[in-house]
């Protein structure tokens, strides 16, 4: 069965939770973004495919951080327990 669009399998349980709710939200930088990105296609122009992996406990071993487009037109990473969202240069 697959986990209809906006919610998320609560780990553990099977439970079907609301997307925002129950994830710690964490805000990069622009900097930050800027830094990850040219990492991210330096890699890419050599060939070598980058996975990201949250090192939590609850995030082992579910799989890499999933990049999630925002409704205001971001970028969010989310794993299981976080959401690390990219703040918009202004």
């Amino acid at each position: 069965m697959s986990v209809p669009t906006g919610f998320r399998e609560a780990i553990g349980s099977g439970l079907l939770l609301p997307t925002a709710l129950s994830r710690e939200r964490e805000v990069w930088t622009h900097d930050e973004w800027r830094l990850l990105n040219r990492t991210s296609k330096l890699l890419r122009a050599r060939g070598i495919t980058m996975l990201l992996s949250c090192d939590h406990d609850q995030c082992r071993t579910i799989g890499p951080i999933a990049r999630v487009p925002l409704p205001g037109g971001g970028v969010s990473l989310q794993c299981a327990h976080k959401s690390r969202e990219f703040q918009r240069a202004f």
